[in-house]
């Protein structure tokens, strides 16, 4: 393990195969798809409704077109280790894990931050 960051315990895949730990691209892009954000962030990360029906919640984007275009990565780093967004808002620990990815080491945040802003910059999905 690289970091601090229990991807394992996230994990659906019980034997991902990881690239090599460190501040790059392609770990950041292992990591977010270890930690399964697509299960609320949508297959493109676009955001939009919550998966359940019953939580009435709107999932940001997390694509260079949605949310984060506007942070820049220490913002990144400060609302993933204390759950305040830049714009003040506290993120709710029951449907985003911000606990859990600031346990990450900056090197491990560093990676998502890359891989989040290599996407496309892409809508928000509505339903």
């Amino acid at each position: 393990m690289f970091g601090k960051l229990p991807v394992e315990a996230v994990s659906h895949d019980p034997n991902p195969v990881a690239p090599p730990a460190g501040a790059t691209l392609e770990y950041g892009e292992y990591l977010v798809n270890v930690m399964d954000c697509k299960s609320c962030h949508g297959e493109n990360l676009a955001g939009g409704a919550f998966p359940n029906p019953s939580v009435t919640a709107t999932v940001p984007n997390i694509t260079p077109g949605g949310d984060l275009a506007q942070w820049n990565e220490q913002d990144f780093f400060n609302a993933m280790k204390t759950g305040v967004t830049p714009r003040g808002n506290q993120m709710n620990p029951l449907h985003m894990p911000w606990k859990e990815i600031g346990l990450a080491s900056d090197a491990e945040l560093k990676a998502m931050w890359l891989y989040l802003q290599s996407l496309p910059k892409t809508a928000t999905q509505t339903k």
